[in-house]
This record gives C-alpha cells, structure tokens and sequence, in this order.
C-alpha cells in the first residue's frame, strides 16, 4: 500500500513540477486507483500484486470514499448542513 500511496505522492509532485493542471493531476491519480481496484478484482486471492496492494479491494475503497470527502456514517443529521 505504501508503494501505490508514494507513487500517488510522486504523481501529485511531478506535475507540480511540471505546472499540470490540478484536475489532470487528480485524473492521473483517479487512474492509479482505478488501476489498483482492478488488480483486486481481476487477480486471484494470494497474488502476490494483489497482496503487495493491501489484499482487500474494501480497504482501498474506504480510503477513496474518505479522501473524496464522503461521510462514513449515512444517520440522519450525521453530516453537516449549511
């Protein structure tokens, strides 16, 4: 997991670097993502790529759904309103 956080990092600087638009780099990012998921979904259990990346496509999806802002608990008046 480690790995694919510090290839998101690296992503997220060169394009710093380079003066890429903000929205190309969290597409690049988005696609890095998409790209694990569909390692967990498609390799068998015990693959060492799919065990190197967490095992557990749930774990990735819990931290993309808190890194979008998204609130874990769905009870009425658990998110805030403006």
């Amino acid at each position: 997991m480690i790995v694919v956080f510090f290839m998101a990092a690296t992503i997220w600087a060169i394009g710093v670097a380079m003066k890429t638009p903000r929205q190309a780099r969290l597409i690049m990012i988005g696609l890095l993502f998409l790209g694990v998921l569909a390692i967990h979904i498609i390799l068998p259990d015990g693959h060492p790529l799919r065990e190197g990346t967490g095992g557990s496509a749930a774990l990735w999806l819990l931290h993309w759904r808190r890194a979008a802002g998204w609130p874990f608990s769905t009870r009425a008046g658990s998110a805030t309103s403006a």
